[in-house]
């Protein structure tokens, strides 16, 4: 199982905003503060809603906590998150 072997870690780069890298904290609050309050007091238009279906929602499978367990055991415990999203 591919999905449970270690993982080489991301190449991490800094968070620009406007060009610049955010270095310091102060830096990284002014973009985060900027980016994420820039739609604050603009006029939301919740009809966009009305044309998303509603899906019935699907029944749980029914499953045994000890069959998770050991189902998981069999998994690595400094594997990283793959596609699947699991933690």
């Amino acid at each position: 199982m591919s999905w449970v072997k270690q993982h080489k870690l991301p190449v991490v780069e800094a968070i620009r905003y406007q060009g610049l890298p955010c270095n310091s904290l102060p830096d990284l609050w002014h973009a985060l503060h900027s980016s994420y309050n820039a739609a604050a007091n603009h006029p939301v238009q919740l009809s966009i809603l009305d044309d998303v279906p509603c899906l019935v929602p699907w029944p749980w499978v029914s499953f045994f906590v000890p069959e998770i367990s050991e189902a998981l055991k069999a998994c690595s415990n400094v594997s990283a998150l793959g596609p699947d999203h699991i933690t």
